[in-house]
């Protein structure tokens, strides 16, 4: 089985590579790529790049980074899973990023499980419309 897992933030890094790992002793055969930080880095077969490192919270960072995130975007998972796509796709929290994959999922009928679902604040209600509509056959996994 592969499986792709994107978080952008580091307590989201060590949860994501701890499933890894966990899922690693279930079956050794699973094939990891992933998008996140050190913890993943070293969990997974394959790391695409370091969400992490990119510091993208806040209102002005993710702005400042959107040329980068768009290119990782682009080259590690839009344009990757023209040759390989994965079985499932495993989203940690990052909501500002991980829509963006959970819709491209969606669109090429891959399943998604967030394992740390976004926060969604009273002040943007409308994000649970939009993780409805993009993920309707998402699950939520409890940490």
């Amino acid at each position: 089985m592969n499986i792709f897992i994107s978080a952008g933030d580091h307590s989201g890094d060590i949860h994501a590579a701890n499933l890894v790992k966990a899922l690693r002793s279930l079956n050794a055969q699973i094939h990891v790529e992933a998008l996140g930080g050190e913890n993943l880095k070293s969990a997974a077969n394959q790391f695409n790049a370091d969400l992490v490192s990119l510091g993208g919270f806040g209102f002005w960072q993710p702005i400042k980074q959107y040329f980068k995130l768009r290119d990782i975007f682009k080259k590690q998972v839009e344009n990757a899973w023209l040759q390989a796509k994965p079985d499932i796709v495993v989203l940690v929290d990052y909501y500002g990023f991980n829509i963006h994959i959970a819709r491209l999922a969606k669109q090429r009928a891959i399943p998604v499980y967030y394992f740390v679902g976004p926060q969604v604040w009273a002040s943007r209600p409308w994000r649970i419309k939009q993780l409805k509509n993009r993920n309707k056959n998402a699950a939520y996994l409890a940490v």
